[in-house]
């Protein structure tokens, strides 16, 4: 899913409440799962079987 916004990765970890380690100002432009992820987004998994490959 793209964001209509880029969004620093430090915003969306304070958002979620995580702790965030790295460049304050790494961009995002979307999220996805595993299979259909691109340069941009971040990445999420809802099997064990991806983990490694997430």
């Amino acid at each position: 899913m793209k964001l209509p916004h880029v969004h620093p990765l430090k915003t969306i970890a304070q958002l979620i409440n995580c702790h965030y380690v790295g460049p304050d100002d790494f961009p995002v432009e979307g999220f996805n799962e595993i299979h259909v992820v691109r340069p941009g987004d971040i990445v999420f998994v809802d099997h064990p079987k991806y983990y490694d490959k997430a």
